[in-house]
């Protein structure tokens, strides 16, 4: 489920002249924010845009993903 939803917003919300997109540290500290699984990220108004631009929620999906593998522990 998770996947498509992801894929939803990924093609929903081209936003090709990135109108109103936070800069690229506003994304790492919401991707930082999410790996911490910070409730409270649902009411920032930068995460509204993220999930509402797919150019921007492109550049989250990959910054949350770095940061979750970093916080796995070496096996």
């Amino acid at each position: 489920m998770q996947g498509v939803i992801q894929e939803g917003i990924l093609e929903a919300y081209p936003n090709p002249e990135r109108k109103g997109c936070a800069g690229e540290d506003e994304i790492l500290r919401l991707a930082d924010r999410s790996a911490r699984f910070d409730d409270t990220i649902e009411s920032d108004p930068h995460w509204q845009h993220v999930t509402h631009c797919s150019p921007c929620y492109r550049q989250y999906l990959e910054a949350f993903s770095q940061r979750r593998r970093s916080a796995v522990p070496n096996r």
